[in-house]
C-alpha cells in the first residue's frame, strides 16, 4: 500500500501545482474568463469521459499497466502544458492531462484487489490522505517556484511533470500487480437507475453533484477573483490554497472521525454545507490577503465537513450488491457537477462580475442546506425504524 500512497501522493503534489497557477498562465495567452472555466470543465469532461474506459481496460490487462500510462501520460501532457505556443494548445494539453487522470480509478481498484473488506476503507483512506497532503505540498511548491514580480510558469509545470516521471518510477519499481481482480458490483448505468428510486440516496446524489458544482465552479475563478479584486498574484493565490489543504488535511485527518462518531454524518453534512455557504459569502468581502484566511479555512472545512460524510452515508445506505455501482454513480455526479461549475462560474464572472461566483454559489447553496436538513431526517427516521424492527 506504501508505494501507491507515494506515487498517487507525487502525481497529486504535480496537480496542486498547476492548478493555481493555471488561470494565470491562460491570462498571459489573452485568455478570459470564459477561457479559463472551459480549461478547468475540458479537463473533468475528459476524465469523465474517459474513466470507466481505463476501469474495464485494468480489468483486462491488469491495474499496474493502466497506474504507469497515466503516470507518462500526465507528464507528458505537462510538458506540452509548459509548452504551450497558443490557447489551442493549452485546450489539447488538458485534455490530455484530464484523459490521463484515471490513475485514482486504477488505484482504488488496486486496492480493492489487494486488502480485504474489513481493511478496504482504510486503504481508500490512505488514497484520500495522499490527496490531502498533495494539495498542501503542490500548491506550496508551485508559488514558490513562480515567482513574484515576473511569474515563471514554465518552472512549476515542468516540475509537476517531474513529480509525474516520479510517480511512474516509483509505481515500476515498487508497485507489484494483484494477483486476482475483484469484480465490480454492477454497471454504473443500472446503479444510478438504483439509487435514484430510492429516495434518501437521490437526496444525497444530488446534494454531492451540487456541492462540487459549486465549489469546483468557485475555485476555477478565484484567482481571477483575487487578482482583479485584491491585486493577488499566482504566489499569493498558491500560498491560499495550501492554506486551504492545511485545513482540509486537519479536519479530515484527525477530526473527522471524532466527530462523525459524536454527531453522525447526516447532521455533519447540514454543518458543511452550512459552512461552505459562510465562506462563499465571505470571500467577496474581505480587502487583503491575510483577510482571505478566514474564508479560505471555511470553505475547507466545509468541503471537509460534506464530501467525506456523503460517502460514508451512501456507502452505508447502498444495498451491498450495489454498493460499488452506487459509489461510482455517485462519483460520476460529482465529475459533472466539476464539468458545469466552472462553466457556469466563467458565465456569472463575465456577464455579473468578478463577485457573483461566489454570492451566486451562496445563493445556489441556499436549497442545498434545505435539502440537506431533509436528508438528516430521512437518515434519523430510517435509523429509528431500523432499531424498532431490530
Amino acid at each position: 500500500m506504501l508505494p501507491l500512497f507515494l506515487a498517487t501522493c507525487s502525481i497529486v503534489i504535480g496537480l496542486g501545482m498547476v492548478v493555481p497557477l493555471l488561470p494565470f498562465y491562460a491570462v498571459s495567452f489573452g485568455a478570459s474568463a470564459t477561457d479559463v472555466a472551459w480549461l478547468f470543465a475540458i479537463y473533468s469532461g475528459c476524465q469523465f469521459l474517459v474513466a470507466p474506459l481505463w476501469g474495464r481496460l485494468s480489468d483486462r490487462v491488469g491495474r499496474k499497466p493502466v497506474l504507469l500510462l497515466c503516470f507518462a501520460g500526465t507528464a507528458i501532457s505537462y510538458v506540452w502544458f509548459a509548452y504551450a505556443g497558443s490557447l489551442a494548445e493549452m485546450y489539447l494539453s488538458r485534455a490530455l492531462a484530464g484523459s490521463m487522470a484515471a490513475f485514482l480509478v486504477a488505484g482504488q481498484a488496486w486496492v480493492a484487489d489487494t486488502t480485504a473488506p474489513e481493511r478496504r476503507a482504510r486503504g481508500m483512506g490512505m488514497l484520500g490522505a495522499a490527496f490531502g497532503i498533495g494539495f498542501v505540498i503542490g500548491p506550496a511548491i508551485g508559488a514558490i517556484a513562480v515567482g513574484a514580480e515576473h511569474p515563471d510558469f514554465r518552472t512549476p509545470i515542468l516540475f509537476s511533470a517531474g513529480a509525474s516521471v516520479l510517480a511512474f518510477v516509483i509505481a515500476a519499481v515498487a508497485i507489484r500487480e494483484p494477483a486476482r481482480h475483484v469484480a465490480r458490483e454492477g454497471d454504473i448505468a443500472d446503479a444510478a437507475v438504483h439509487m435514484l428510486s430510492m429516495p434518501l440516496l437521490a437526496l444525497l446524489l444530488g446534494i454531492y453533484f451540487a456541492g462540487y458544482f459549486v465549489f469546483v465552479g468557485m475555485e476555477s475563478m478565484l484567482a481571477l477573483w483575487a487578482k482583479a479584486a485584491l491585486a493577488l498574484g499566482p504566489r499569493d493565490v498558491g500560498m491560499l490554497m495550501a492554506f486551504a489543504g492545511v485545513c482540509m488535511v486537519i479536519v479530515q485527518g484527525g477530526l473527522l472521525g471524532r466527530l462523525a462518531a459524536r454527531f453522525g454524518e447526516a447532521r455533519l453534512i447540514v454543518i458543511g454545507v452550512a459552512v461552505t455557504l459562510a465562506g462563499m459569502l465571505a470571500v467577496p468581502m474581505t480587502g487583503s490577503w491575510a483577510m482571505m484566511l478566514g474564508p479560505m479555512a471555511l470553505l475547507a472545512v466545509g468541503q471537509s465537513l460534506t464530501n467525506p460524510n456523503i460517502q460514508s452515508l451512501v456507502s452505508r445506505l447502498a444495498p451491498p450488491a450495489w454498493k460499488g455501482g452506487v459509489l461510482g454513480a455517485a462519483q460520476g455526479a460529482a465529475s459533472i457537477g466539476r464539468i458545469t461549475g466552472p462553466l457556469w462560474a466563467g458565465l456569472v464572472y463575465v456577464q455579473a462580475g468578478h463577485d457573483w461566483p461566489f454570492y451566486g454559489g451562496a445563493i445556489l447553496l441556499v436549497p442545498v442546506l434545505i435539502a440537506a436538513i431533509q436528508a438528516g431526517r430521512m437518515a434519523r427516521a430510517r435509523a429509528a425504524a431500523t432499531v424498532t424492527a431490530d
